[in-house]
């Protein structure tokens, strides 16, 4: 019973609280605008059919990718974005 209790309780904050996330404010956006975004990743890649020449077979290879990201903010509906990434 408390389980449900408890269950019941956290779904009713976890919808409230995306309810209230997703309210836009009316003031004005021409100052709270930032140009220029830079991120940075790191991740996987997954290449397929690399042939083992010993064993004939096809083998996939996970490569590490770094990436870097940079956005410059036109106005609050566009933006223009670079995104390269390369894998070892």
């Amino acid at each position: 019973m408390k389980k449900i209790i408890y269950l019941t309780i956290t779904t009713t904050v976890v919808f409230f609280n995306a309810l209230y996330a997703q309210e836009v404010s009316h003031e004005s956006h021409e100052e709270n605008l930032k140009r220029n975004k830079i991120g940075l990743y790191l991740g996987n890649s997954v290449i397929h059919e690399v042939h083992n020449n010993k064993t004939g077979k096809e083998q996939y290879v996970l490569a590490p990718t770094f990436g870097l990201d940079y956005e410059y903010a036109l106005t609050h509906r566009f933006a223009l974005g670079l995104y390269n990434e390369i894998s070892f």
